[in-house]
C-alpha cells in the first residue's frame, strides 16, 4: 500500500501554520497490480498515482514479466506529481511489450526524477502529458528510454541515457520543450540515434548535452523528420560515426527556420558514404548558426564530407565564427547549398577543407544573391582534382559582398580557384581579400567561367596564384568585364607556360584599372590582356611587371578606341617579351597613352600592328618600337611644364632611353624629331619626364617649421592603419599646411588620414572635394591626442576621433568628433555631429543639426552660440545656451534618458524636448512649445511667444514629477500650462504669466500635490474660463504655502495669495488686491480649498501687487529720519537704500582670499561659501572656479562666467529669483551675482555695484580700465 503520512510545521510568531504531503513507496507496494482502462486498452499497474503530490520511492524493483502491457508506475488524469526514485533499481529483462516503468497520461506538471534503472523495453513514456520533467537518471533500454506523444512543455535535462535504438524518441511534435544536460549513447547494429523527434521541432531547446551515436549502418546525433522552427540547438557535444551509410550530427528532413545553432561540438565520421555536421534536406532561412566546431570525416574514396548543408536554399541566414573542418576521400566542402543563397552572411568562419575529389569551403549550386562573405579563413586542398574557396556551380554571384578573406586554393593534380563564379559576376564587390592558389594545371584567383564580369568592384585584394602550368589573377574565359572597377590590388602571378594578371577572353568596356601591382612570371603570358573589344577604358597608376619569353605588359586584340592609359610603370623582361602591344584593326578616335614609364629589356617598348589614331606622349620609353601608320608621339594641345626650375608651354613627345641630340634653346625639347620606325615624335624629350620635366614647380624649401602638402602629394596613395589608401597619411607630429587646391570627385581614395598625436592640419583655407567619405580622417580604432583641423574648406565631410583636440574654422559638408576633451567651433557645415566628455562646441552654423548616435552619448560638454537648424543629442550634464535654434530635441526614450542637463538662454524658433530627470531650462525664447519628461525638472523665467498648442507641458514619472515651473512668460498659446494626467504630481508652478485662447492652465482629473500660486492666468478669448476647464482637480492647492510680502496701491501687506485670474469678477472689500470670494477652478463647493483659488488676486503679480521684502535689522543704524534701518556692517560706499537694504538682508558669500577681499568692501560679516546652503537672499562675489556655491547656480543665470567669457578685465553683475522647495513651505529668494573673468572682472563689477540706485533687471557688463569701471554696451 501506499502510506500517507501528514507533517505539520509550526512556524513561530507567524500568523498561520503550513502543511505539506508526502507519499512512501516501499516493496510491499509492488507486490499487487491494479488492472486500469486507458481508453479501451487495459494496463497493469503495481502503482496508479491519480492524485498531486510527492512520491518518495524506497525500493528496488525487479520482475521479468511474462506477459505485456505491464506498468510499473502509472500516472494518469491529473496533475502536480513528483515522482522521486531515489536512485532506487529497477530491472528487467523481458522481451515483451509493451511494458512500461513509468507511464504517465493526461497530466500535466509532473516530474520523474533520480530513477535508476536497467530495462529491456520502453522505460518512460509520456502521452498527452504537458509541462513536465524527466530529470537526473540514469536509464539503460533496449528501446527506448523516454517516448514522448502528444506531449508539450516537456523537459528532459541532466539524465544518463544508453539505448540501441532511440535514447530520445518524440513521436509527435516537440513544441515548447528542453532537452539539456543529458549524456546520450546509442550504438547499435542497424540505425543510430541520439534524439529522434519524429515530426516538427518547434519553440524548443537542445543544449549542453553529450551525444554518442554509431551503428554498422546510418548514424544521427540529433534528427528532425520534419522541420525546426524557433529552435535553439547550442553547446551540446555531438560524436557521430557511421558504418555503412550515412552519419549526420544535426539532421533536419525538411527545413530549419528562425532558429539558432551556436557553440556547438559536432565530429561527424562515415566510414562507408556521406558525412554531414548539420544537415538541412530543405532550406535553412532566417536562421543562425554561429561559433559551431564541426568536423565530418569519410573513409570511402565514393562519399563526400560536408560541414553545414542545405538541399534547397539558404535564406537570410548568418554563418558565423564556426570553425568548420571536411575531409573525405572524395568529396569536401564546408558550406554547402543544393540551390540559392540570398541575403545571408557567412562571416568570422574557419573553413578548412582536404579531399581527394574536389575541396570546395563554400559551395553554392545555383546564385550567390545579395549575401556578405567576410572575415573568413577559407582553406581547400585536393589531392587528386579541384580545389574551390569559393564556388558557384551553375550559378552567378550578384549583388554580393565578399570582403577580408583569407582564400587558400590548393591542388595537386588539377586546378585551384580562389573564387569561382560559373555564371555572371555583377554587381557585387571583392575588396580586402587574400587569395592564394596553387595548382599543377589552371591557378586562378578571381575565376567567371562562361558569363561575364559587370558592374563589379575588385579593389584592394592580395591575389597570388601559382602553377606548373597556368596561372590568372582576375579571369573571364569565354566572355567579357564591363563598367567594372579593378584597382588597390596586388597580383602576382606565376605559371609555366602561361601566366596573366588580369584577362578577359571577350570585349573589355566602360571599365578602370587603376593603382595595382601586378607582377606576372611565366613564358607566353600576359600581365592585362585583352582577347577582344577594348572601348571607352582607364588603366591609370598601376605598376606592372613580368619575366618571362614571350610576354605581355598591356596586350589589346580587337576593335578598340576611346581609351586612356596614364601615369603606368610597365617593365618586362625576356626574350620577345613586349611591354605594350596594339595588335587591331578598327581604331576608335581619343586614344591616349600619357605620362607612362614604359621598358622592354630585349624587345619592344611599343609593338602596333594595324591600329591607327593612338596618341602617345609624356611617355619615358625604354625598347623597341614598332610603329604602324596614322598613329600620333606628340600631345594634342600645349601642355604646361618645367625644366630645369623654368617654367615652359607647348606641344610634348616622349623621352625615348638613349636618344641624345641636341636641346639648344634649353627648354627640355630636342631640337631633332625622333623618327625610328616611322615613328616622327616632334618633340622629343630631353630628359625624363616627372624627373627632369615636370608638371609641377619644384618644390620651395620653405624653411619656416611647416610641412607643405602640395599638388605632388595628390599624385600617388600610401596605405593607412586599419585598411585603404589616402594621399597623404600623417605618421608623425607637426604643422601640416594645405598649399593648393584638389578636386577629385572619382576619388575612391581618402585625402588625409591622421595617425599620430601632436599634428595640426591647416587648410590654409583650400579647398579638398571628392564625392562622399572623408577628406580629413582619423582611424576610429585609435584615439589621438592633440590634433588640430582648421581653416578648411571642402564639400565632402572631416571626421576625427581624439582628445584634447580642436576642429574650428571650417566649411565642410559634415564635421564629426569623438572623443574627450574637445573644441569644435566657428566652423560652417551641413551636420556637426560629436559624441564624448567634456567638450565644447561653439560659434558654429550649421544648416542642417547637431546630432549624435544614441548608442554613443554627449556628457559633461558646453554647446554655446551656435547657430543650426537643430540640436539633437542624448547625454548628461551637459550646458546648452545662447544658441539660434529651430528646435532642440533630447526626447530619446526610456532606454536613452539624459539627465542634468542646462539649456539657457537660447533662442528657438519651434520646440525644446528634454527626456530625463534634474534638467533646468531657463531663460530661453521659444516659440512654439516646450515639453520635458522626467523628475525633478526646473523650467524657469522663459518666454513662450506664440504657441499653437500646449506652451508648456511637463510629465513625471511613477509617482509624480515634482517639477519647478517658475517666472515663465508665455505671449500667445491656445493651451498654456498642461498638466494632463502623466504623472506631473507634486509640482510646483508659481510666478508666471500665462496668455491663452483656450486653457491658460490644464489640469486632469488624476493630478495631485501641485502648488499653483502667484501666476497671472489671462485668458484671449471672450469664454468663462471655469464653465471650459475639465473637471475636477484633485488634491491641489491653490494658494502660497507661505504668507507673501508684498504692495498694493501703495500700501503693504502680508497674506496667502493665490493666482490672477483675468475672467475672476469678485471684489475687493478691504481692498489688499485679494477676491473677497473664492476663484472656482475644478469645483463649485466654495469651501474646498484643494480645488479652488482661495485668495485670488484682484490685479496681476509683479504689476498690481508688487513683491517687497522688509527689512530685520540687527543695529540702530538708520540711513536718516523716517527711513528703513539695515545693519551697521554695510559699507559706507554704497550710497543707495535699496542696495543697501538688500545686502544687509543677504549673505555675502566668497570662495578664496582675493574674493575675500572683495566681499569685505559690501560688509564686514561676510562667509564662506563651502558648504553653503541657501536659507534667505545672497550675494555671490566671485566666479564659479574658486566660488561652490557660484559652481552651483551659475549655469542658470542668464550669462554663465567662464575663464573665457565675459573675457579680460570684464565682469557682469545679475540677479535671479529661485525657490527652495526643500521643505514644506516653498520659499522664494533673490541672489546678487558679482563676478568676472579674472580679479580686475570682479573688481568692476563690484565697484560699479557699489555706485547702483537699485537691483538691476538684467546683466550689467562691467570692463576695468585705466578710469575705473566702465559699463560695456
Amino acid at each position: 500500500m501506499i502510506k500517507k503520512v501528514l507533517f505539520l510545521f509550526l512556524l513561530l510568531l507567524a500568523v498561520s501554520s503550513v502543511s505539506a504531503v508526502d507519499y512512501t513507496i516501499n516493496e510491499t507496494d509492488f507486490e499487487n497490480q491494479t488492472d486500469v482502462d486507458m481508453a479501451g486498452y487495459t494496463y497493469h499497474a503495481f502503482i496508479v498515482i491519480n492524485e498531486s503530490g510527492e512520491y518518495q520511492v524506497t525500493a528496488n524493483f525487479a520482475n521479468n514479466f511474462s506477459s505485456i502491457d505491464n506498468v510499473v508506475f502509472l500516472i494518469k488524469d491529473t496533475e502536480n506529481v513528483t515522482l522521486d526514485c531515489n536512485n532506487m533499481s529497477f530491472t528487467t529483462n523481458t522481451i515483451f511489450g509493451p511494458n512500461y516503468l513509468v507511464y504517465a497520461y493526461n497530466s500535466s506538471n509532473i516530474t520523474v526524477k533520480n530513477l535508476n534503472s536497467n530495462w529491456t523495453r520502453d522505460v518512460i513514456l509520456f502521452e498527452n502529458v504537458n509541462d513536465s520533467k524527466i530529470e537526473n537518471s540514469e536509464i539503460i533500454s533496449e528501446r527506448y528510454p523516454i517516448v514522448l506523444e502528444d506531449s508539450y512543455g516537456i523537459t528532459i535535462s541532466e539524465n544518463t541515457l544508453t539505448s540501441d535504438t532511440y535514447p530520445v524518441y518524440a513521436k509527435s511534435d516537440l513544441i515548447n520543450s528542453t532537452i539539456s544536460g543529458n549524456t546520450i549513447n546509442n550504438t547499435c547494429e542497424s540505425t543510430s540515434y541520439g534524439i529522434y523527434c519524429d515530426y516538427a521541432v518547434i519553440n524548443s531547446i537542445m543544449s549542453e548535452n553529450t551525444i554518442i551515436s554509431c551503428a554498422d549502418s546510418s548514424a544521427y546525433g540529433i534528427y528532425c523528420g520534419d522541420y525546426f522552427e524557433n529552435c535553439t540547438i547550442s553547446g551540446n557535444n555531438i560524436s557521430v560515426n557511421g558504418g555503412s551509410f550515412h552519419a549526420f550530427g544535426i539532421c533536419c528532413d525538411e527545413y530549419i527556420l528562425d532558429s539558432t545553432i551556436e557553440n556547438n561540438v559536432i565530429t561527424v565520421t562515415s566510414e562507408t558514404y556521406n558525412a554531414y555536421g548539420i544537415f538541412a534536406n530543405e532550406h535553412i532561412q532566417n536562421s543562425t548558426i554561429s561559433g559551431n566546431n564541426i568536423t565530418s570525416t569519410t573513409i570511402t574514396s565514393s562519399a563526400a564530407a560536408i560541414g553545414i548543408y542545405s538541399e534547397l536554399d539558404m535564406l537570410t541566414s548568418t554563418f558565423s565564427g564556426n570553425n568548420i573542418t571536411a575531409n573525405s576521400n572524395h568529396y569536401s566542402a564546408g558550406i554547402s547549398s543544393n540551390r540559392y543563397v540570398q541575403d545571408t552572411t557567412i562571416s568570422g568562419n574557419t573553413i578548412n577543407t582536404n579531399a581527394t575529389h574536389n575541396s570546395i569551403d563554400i559551395c553554392v549550386n545555383r546564385d550567390l544573391t545579395n549575401t556578405n562573405i567576410s572575415e573568413n579563413e577559407i582553406t581547400a586542398i585536393s589531392e587528386a582534382y579541384n580545389a574551390y574557396g569559393i564556388y558557384t556551380f551553375g550559378g552567378k554571384i550578384l549583388t554580393s559582398t565578399i570582403l577580408e578573406n583569407n582564400i587558400t586554393a590548393n591542388s595537386s593534380t588539377y586546378d585551384a580557384y580562389g573564387i569561382f563564379a560559373d555564371g555572371y559576376l555583377q554587381d557585387t564587390t571583392i575588396s580586402g581579400n587574400t587569395i592564394n592558389t596553387n595548382a599543377v594545371d589552371d591557378s586562378t584567383g578571381i575565376y567567371v567561367y562562361d558569363y561575364s564580369i559587370v558592374n563589379t568592384d575588385i579593389l584592394e585584394n592580395a591575389i597570388t596564384a601559382i602553377s606548373g602550368n597556368k596561372a590568372y589573377g582576375v579571369y573571364t574565359e569565354n566572355y567579357h568585364i564591363q563598367d567594372t572597377t579593378i584597382s588597390g590590388n596586388n597580383i602576382t602571378i606565376t605559371g609555366d607556360t602561361n601566366a596573366r594578371g588580369i584577362y578577359s577572353s571577350y570585349y573589355f568596356t566602360g571599365s578602370i584599372i587603376s593603382n595595382n601591382t601586378i607582377d606576372v612570371t611565366g613564358n607566353n603570358s600576359y600581365i592585362l590582356g585583352f582577347n577582344s573589344d577594348f572601348n571607352n577604358n582607364e588603366i591609370y597608376g598601376n605598376i606592372l611587371s613580368s619575366l618571362g619569353s614571350q610576354a605581355f605588359g598591356i596586350y589589346l586584340s580587337g576593335d578598340s578606341g576611346n581609351y586612356e592609359f596614364y601615369d603606368n610603370n610597365i617593365t618586362v623582361a625576356g626574350e620577345g617579351s613586349e611591354a605594350i602591344k596594339l595588335s587591331y584593326w578598327l581604331s576608335g578616335p581619343n586614344s591616349n597613352i600619357y605620362r607612362n614609364n614604359i621598358t622592354s629589356e630585349q624587345s619592344y617598348a611599343i609593338d602596333i600592328i594595324h591600329c591607327q589614331g593612338v596618341r602617345f606622349y609624356q611617355n619615358n620609353i625604354d625598347g623597341l618600337i614598332n610603329n604602324g601608320t596614322n598613329n600620333y608621339f606628340v600631345s594634342s594641345e600645349n601642355i604646361t611644364y618645367y625644366y630645369n626650375g623654368n617654367p615652359y608651354s607647348g606641344v610634348l613627345g616622349n623621352y625615348w632611353a638613349g636618344y641624345l641630340e641636341a636641346d639648344t634653346n634649353g627648354d627640355g625639347i630636342i631640337d631633332t624629331p625622333y623618327t625610328e620606325n616611322y615613328t616622327n615624335d616632334t618633340k622629343p624629350l630631353a630628359g625624363i619626364w616627372g624627373v627632369d620635366l615636370t608638371s609641377n614647380a619644384p618644390k620651395v624649401d620653405y624653411n619656416d617649421g611647416m610641412i607643405h602638402i602640395t599638388e605632388e602629394n595628390f599624385t600617388s596613395v600610401s596605405p593607412y592603419t586599419g585598411g585603404g589608401s589616402a594621399y597623404v597619411v600623417i605618421t608623425t607630429p607637426g604643422y601640416y599646411i594645405l598649399d593648393c587646391d584638389y578636386v577629385n570627385d572619382s576619388s575612391i581614395y581618402k585625402f588625409i588620414v591622421i595617425e599620430s598625436d601632436n599634428v595640426t592640419f591647416d587648410g590654409n583655407n583650400h579647398w579638398l572635394n571628392k564625392t562622399g567619405d572623408y577628406v580629413v580622417y582619423s582611424n576610429t580604432e585609435n584615439m589621438l591626442e592633440n590634433v588640430t583641423v582648421k581653416n578648411l574648406m571642402t564639400s565632402s565631410s572631416i571626421y576625427i576621433t581624439a582628445s584634447n583636440s580642436n576642429v574650428s574654422s571650417n566649411t565642410a559638408q559634415y564635421v564629426g568628433v569623438y572623443g574627450e576633451y574637445n573644441t569644435i567651433s566657428s566652423n560652417t557645415a551641413y551636420d556637426v555631429e560629436v559624441s564624448g566628455e567634456y567638450n565644447t562646441i561653439s560659434t558654429n552654423t550649421v544648416e542642417n543639426r547637431f546630432y549624435l548616435a544614441y548608442d554613443d552619448g554627449l556628457n559633461n560638454s558646453i554647446i554655446f552660440n551656435n547657430t543650426v537648424n537643430s540640436i539633437e543629442l542624448i547625454g548628461d550634464n551637459n550646458k546648452i545656451s545662447s544658441n539660434t535654434v529651430d528646435y532642440i530635441d533630447m526626447e530619446g526614450d526610456w532606454e536613452y534618458l539624459s539627465n542634468n542637463n542646462t539649456i539657457s538662454s537660447n533662442i528657438i524658433t519651434d520646440y525644446i524636448y528634454v527626456y530625463g530627470d534634474y534638467n533646468t531650462l531657463a531663460n530661453n525664447t521659444v516659440e512654439d512649445e516646450i515639453y520635458t519628461c522626467g523628475l525633478y525638472t526646473i523650467i524657469s523665467s522663459n518666454t513662450v511667444t506664440n504657441s499653437s498648442d500646449y506652451a508648456i507641458d511637463f510629465d513625471g514619472e511613477g509617482e509624480g514629477a515634482y517639477a519647478t515651473v517658475f517666472n515663465n512668460t508665455v505671449l500667445a498659446s491656445e493651451y498654456g500650462i498642461r498638466l494632463d494626467d502623466c504623472d506631473e504630481d507634486y509640482s510646483n508652478i508659481s510666478y508666471n504669466t500665462v496668455y491663452s485662447s483656450e486653457y491658460p492652465l490644464i489640469i486632469g482629473d488624476e493630478v495631485t500635490g501641485c502648488n499653483i500660486y502667484l501666476n497671472n492666468f489671462i485668458y484671449t478669448d471672450t469664454v468663462n474660463i471655469s464653465g471650459i476647464t475639465p473637471g475636477e482637480t484633485g488634491k491641489n492647492s491653490f494658494l502660497s504655502p507661505f504668507k507673501i510680502e508684498y504692495k498694493y496701491n501703495g500700501n503693504s501687506y502680508s497674506n496667502f495669495l493665490g493666482n490672477y485670474w483675468s475672467d475672476y469678477s469678485g471684489t475687493d472689500a478691504d481692498a489688499n488686491g485679494i477676491g473677497d470670494t473664492y476663484y472656482l477652478y475644478g469645483c463649485d463647493d466654495e469651501s474646498d480649498y484643494l480645488e479652488n483659488d482661495t485668495a485670488p488676486l484682484i490685479g496681476m503679480w509683479g504689476i498690481d501687487l508688487i513683491p517687497y521684502t522688509p527689512v530685520t535689522t540687527h543695529t540702530t543704524r538708520s540711513s536718516g529720519g523716517g527711513g528703513r534701518s539695515y545693519d551697521s556692517d554695510i559699507s559706507d560706499e554704497i550710497d543707495s537704500k535699496v542696495i543697501k537694504n538688500f545686502v544687509s538682508s543677504a549673505t555675502v558669500l566668497f570662495g578664496n582670499e582675493i574674493d575675500q577681499q572683495f566681499a569685505e568692501e559690501l560688509r564686514e560679516r561676510i562667509q564662506n561659501a563651502e558648504g553653503f546652503k541657501i536659507s534667505g537672499n545672497a550675494v555671490i562675489v566671485g566666479g564659479p572656479k574658486a566660488n561652490p556655491f557660484a559652481r552651483e547656480y551659475n549655469d542658470q543665470f542668464e550669462m554663465p562666467i567662464s575663464n573665457d567669457y565675459p573675457g579680460e578685465n570684464k565682469g557682469v553683475i545679475q540677479v535671479m529669483t529661485i525657490q527652495d522647495n526643500s521643505g514644506k513651505i516653498v520659499k522664494s529668494y533673490t541672489i546678487v551675482y558679482i563676478a568676472g573673468s579674472d580679479r580686475l572682472g570682479t573688481q568692476a563689477a563690484l565697484e560699479y555695484f557699489k555706485t547702483l540706485d537699485e537691483l538691476p533687471d538684467g546683466p550689467i557688463m562691467v570692463e576695468w580700465t585705466a578710469n575705473g569701471p566702465v559699463v560695456v554696451e
